[in-house]
């Protein structure tokens, strides 16, 4: 009943706009949006490109280097969050076509298309 009244007070002050929710800001996050790019950098180029052994990144392993670069510690799950809201998943080594040589990447193209060009001698012999 006590809520039914505080809406009703809401919206004989301030009509339909009184009703909206109005969220609170949340807490702070614990990886500063101007390291945002940084850290990106590091997904894109990869850990070897970082100095690491590794074939490539998991949120903990990417926790564990912002707290040797930068000192900030944060645990798996917050880097996760960081990574989600970015669209980057780290487990995934799909990053490796931005280190790759162009060039290579168009003759391997240009080779594709010879070859699906070419009629394959199995349809030929139907």
């Amino acid at each position: 009943m006590r809520n039914v009244q505080r809406f009703l007070s809401r919206y004989r002050a301030g009509g339909l706009d009184g009703l909206k929710i109005q969220w609170a800001p949340g807490r702070t996050p614990l990886i500063p949006e101007a390291l945002a790019p940084l850290i990106l950098d590091w997904v894109r180029k990869g850990p070897r490109a970082c100095g690491l052994k590794r074939a490539n990144w998991t949120h903990a392993a990417l926790a564990d280097f912002l707290y040797q670069r930068t000192g900030i510690r944060v645990r798996e799950t917050a880097m996760g969050d960081f990574c989600r809201r970015r669209g980057v998943r780290p487990y995934r080594p799909t990053y490796r076509f931005l280190r790759a040589d162009a060039a290579r990447q168009q003759r391997a193209l240009e080779e594709l298309r010879e070859k699906n060009a070419r009629p394959s001698e199995a349809s030929l012999s139907c």
